[in-house]
């Protein structure tokens, strides 16, 4: 099967043909022949979070060996692997053409197992390239580091599911609602209406006032009432002109779907570091539990 295969390289199978955590091992068996990792001067690997690369075995080896498993957000391999934005593209290119070739060659032949090894190690000297590589991580803002890669236009396609976030519940109490309302207000000292002090004035003139003060009393009653009646422009009210804008999306909103209503448990994924020691023992937990839930399954049938 690895005929053909470039120099130093490893293979595996599997019954379903799909790798697993048994595959995982010995993978990084062969990262730790030939990049000689330590505690001392660990190496970082950087992977996705399939269930292949979550194996108790594989994780206390890749402790014991100095190896720092790091595992990407769900969802961000197109952004984040430097694989898949620099490498994978060119080699299934080159992985095409080299089976368009071998069947030209070998019209009578469909291509096999045994072929595959050949076919792949053609492409892969032309993919896998410094330049390739490097290239890679560096559009995966990881080396150099930048954490702008995400533009805000790249979110747009998300508009239509973003939905608002949860709110207190919490109610705030009517007892304290006037109380903040009548705090809301400040007391202003030392403010008084003139034309309300001068009526203040004229009452309590002709409240003093004997018969001889009558007549000058009324007339300054007068006086007061067609103050009273005549504005001021104090006492007009000014409004300022106040601009509504309208947006179209109020007119016409945009779509939004509906909430989705899974019935699949399934866990969500997200950024670990699979070496890390909580994480590590958070996995192996999980993975007991699975164990003894299939050994009880067993013993009831």
């Amino acid at each position: 099967m690895l005929h053909g295969t470039p120099a130093g390289s490893k293979g595996g199978a599997s019954p379903s043909g799909w790798k697993n955590t048994q595959l995982f091992l010995p993978v990084l068996q062969h990262f730790v022949q030939n990049e000689r990792p330590s505690k001392e001067h660990p190496k970082l690997i950087i992977l996705d979070n399939h269930e292949s690369h979550l194996g108790i075995a594989a994780l206390n080896f890749a402790k014991r060996n100095g190896i720092l498993l790091l595992t990407l957000p769900p969802h961000c391999s197109h952004k984040l692997q430097p694989l898949d934005l620099a490498v994978f593209g060119p080699f299934k290119k080159y992985y095409g053409a080299s089976c368009d070739r071998w069947m030209v060659n070998h019209a009578e032949k469909p291509i096999t197992i045994y072929d595959i090894g050949s076919l792949v190690g053609e492409a892969f000297l032309q993919a896998f390239t410094p330049k390739n590589i490097c290239s890679g991580f560096r559009a995966a803002g990881i080396e150099p580091f930048n954490d702008l890669i995400f533009s805000h236009e790249e979110f747009l396609s998300s508009y239509v599911t973003d939905r608002p976030g949860k709110t207190s519940e919490e109610e705030v109490p009517q007892s304290g609602s006037s109380q903040d309302t009548s705090l809301s207000k400040p007391i202003q000292h030392g403010m008084t209406d003139p034309v309300l002090s001068q009526f203040q004035l004229s009452q309590y003139q002709e409240s003093q006032a004997g018969p001889s003060q009558a007549e000058s009393s009324s007339t300054a009653k007068l006086q007061t009432e067609k103050s009273q009646t005549k504005p001021t422009l104090s006492s007009i009210e000014i409004k300022k002109p106040t601009l509504q804008i309208i947006t179209p999306e109020q007119i016409r909103p945009h779509p939004k779907a509906g909430e989705r209503k899974s019935t699949i448990r399934r866990k969500k994924g997200r950024s670990l570091i699979l070496t890390d020691t909580p994480v590590k023992e958070n996995i192996e937990e999980e993975a007991r539990l699975r164990e003894e839930k299939a050994h009880k399954k067993k013993q009831n049938n």
